[in-house]
């Protein structure tokens, strides 16, 4: 019969060599180095989708609200700025005050750079733009990451 001695079989079970711990810490650091970079970007797409979000919505509601108060309303786009400033212009009847109130000038985020092919936008009391164009908000960080909304 072939015995192993017990002291041989005792030593492989100790645990895991140095060797091995080396490996495990090379190949986690490989996969940090494909994830980091994808992580920070998916921050900057979020980042730029909500401001995009945010210009939509601002753009229905400047609409909305010429159609109610049957005037006309600007949207002014401060590209020049840093951070960019949205704000709006209006006349508001009495009436519809609390309508109009909810329509506030807002900042976009300091990462977001704003080009427009106007200044201002005008929706006239039946909510059509009497100026079209657009708007291409742009990511600082990465150029390769920007959004265009129409206003027509």
């Amino acid at each position: 019969m072939n015995r192993a001695t017990p002291g041989l079989c005792m030593a492989r079970s100790k645990g895991i060599t140095l060797i091995e711990i080396l490996l495990g810490i090379g190949l986690l650091m490989v996969t940090l180095s494909f994830a980091v970079p994808s992580l920070s970007n998916a921050a900057a797409r979020a980042e730029l989708h909500a401001a995009s979000e945010n210009m939509e919505y601002s753009i229905r509601s400047a609409r909305h609200l010429a159609r109610l108060t049957e005037t006309p309303v600007s949207m002014n786009v401060g590209s020049t700025e840093t951070p960019a400033v949205i704000s709006f212009t209006y006349r508001v009847k009495s009436p519809v005050r609390d309508a109009a109130a909810g329509l506030q000038p807002f900042t976009l985020p300091s990462e977001i750079r704003i080009d427009s092919t106007a200044n201002n936008y005008v929706f006239d009391n039946r909510g059509l733009a009497e100026n079209p164009g657009v708007i291409t908000l742009i990511h600082r960080s990465d150029k390769a990451l920007n959004t265009d909304i129409s206003v027509e």
